[in-house]
């Protein structure tokens, strides 16, 4: 399946304060018994640990600025605690609730479950990705997920009720990603997917062909991306960035509607022509289908960060634009794999990427290249196909 948007998950999280420490213990919201061996990690990094036999935790070397604290265990609510740029050392107490278990094999609010059988490759192919790299990877516990078929909407609709395991052999990580929300919109060709991710290294993380796996996966990528726009250094990483204006057919959206019309009623083809002239041949009617939906218009000149920079917040910058931001990374050709994938016969030339503001409000980055609001970026082109789940590196990564 391929789909035309995806938006590529992180949650915000910054790394500009001193480092600081949290200790706490887990416990179940009811009472009980300490919860062994939960987690307890920062979202999207490697610093995470699990807790011990009477459910206490020690978690050392925590950036303190603005980030994610996620606990989770097997069979409970996942909580999410936010902390504070400059907050003092942290001694917490977490009460999980227990997680109802989802049903199956039955059809609910509108929905239909569905088997893996028939829509793991299409969540695999939207979640982890087609690349090389993401092909290799393994979902170790395919049973945690449950499908569910949005018929009238032509959605499906994936939870998962434990967190994934995920081995990623040729970048050297294990993931363990929390699924907080997957859908994919076959009308749209789109997919969204969100989550917490903790990223554990490998035994063979430390391989000369991992360490440059990895640095070719970071460079060009939307975190590469988003980090040389907050520094201010586009051009030298690499990025040449155009506005660009998507004008779509009107006519050919007008005939479409009006051919839908008449077959809805059981009519001739009949469609009449703008200024009310005599009826438009069916000839013409197959001419304006052929035509394209859009064209796609990009300005002259590259732009900088000043031009879609609003103001700092704190360590941290806004940024907005309006359309796209047509992205060109010139340090590097199309992957064959892409040309293949987009069924395209022709030379690689530089990875051009599209990014968009769905929600239409400022977006905030960071120097890591994280961003949030989390669902306010849209990207098609060359990111829609290598920037996923199974080519994703932790924040906390350094090339």
């Amino acid at each position: 399946m391929k789909c035309g948007f995806t938006i590529l998950f992180l949650l915000f999280c910054s790394f500009a304060f001193p480092q600081q420490s949290i200790t706490g213990a887990v416990v179940p919201e009811e009472g009980g018994q300490p919860i062994a061996g939960a987690s307890v990690f920062v979202n999207n990094t490697s610093i995470g640990t699990t807790t011990n036999n009477e459910g206490q935790f020690q978690l050392n070397n925590i950036p303190a600025g603005k980030y994610d604290l996620v606990v989770s265990c097997v069979g409970y609510e996942s909580i999410v605690y936010a902390l504070q740029p400059g907050a003092p050392p942290l001694k917490a107490r977490f009460e999980l609730k227990h997680k109802i278990t989802a049903l199956e094999n039955i059809t609910v609010g509108g929905y239909i479950t569905e088997t893996w059988a028939k829509w793991g490759k299409a969540f695999l192919e939207s979640f982890l990705g087609v690349t090389p790299v993401a092909l290799r990877c393994v979902l170790l516990n395919k049973e945690a997920l449950h499908f569910r078929f949005y018929k009238k909407q032509n959605m499906l609709e994936v939870v998962a009720d434990a967190p994934l395991e995920i081995e990623n052999p040729l970048l050297g990580y294990h993931l363990q990603y929390e699924l907080q929300d997957f859908r994919i919109q076959f009308k749209e060709h789109s997919s969204y997917y969100a989550g917490y991710v903790f990223f554990t290294d490998r035994k063979n993380a430390t391989n000369r062909s991992i360490k440059a796996r990895r640095t070719k996966t970071y460079y060009g990528s939307g975190m590469h991306f988003m980090r040389a726009l907050y520094a201010g250094k586009l051009k030298e990483e690499g990025f040449l960035v155009r506005r660009m204006t998507r004008v779509y057919n009107t006519e050919k959206e007008r005939v479409r509607a009006l051919f839908k019309k008449e077959i809805r009623l059981g009519k001739d083809i009949t469609l009449p022509s703008k200024s009310g002239d005599p009826y438009d041949s069916g000839s013409y009617y197959k001419t304006v289908l052929q035509q394209k939906d859009y064209e796609d218009v990009y300005a002259a000149k590259t732009i900088n960060t000043d031009s879609v920079f609003v103001r700092k917040q704190g360590a941290n910058h806004l940024v907005f634009w309006k359309n796209f931001l047509a992205v060109t990374y010139t340090k590097a050709l199309e992957d064959p794999a892409y040309l293949s994938y987009i069924a395209e016969g022709r030379k690689p030339i530089p990875q051009l990427s599209l990014l968009q503001l769905p929600l239409q409000e400022p977006l905030l980055i960071d120097a890591n290249g994280n961003w949030s609001p989390t669902d306010n970026i849209l990207s098609a082109g060359y990111w829609s196909w290598s920037d996923k789940v199974g080519t994703m590196l932790p924040l906390d990564y350094e090339p």
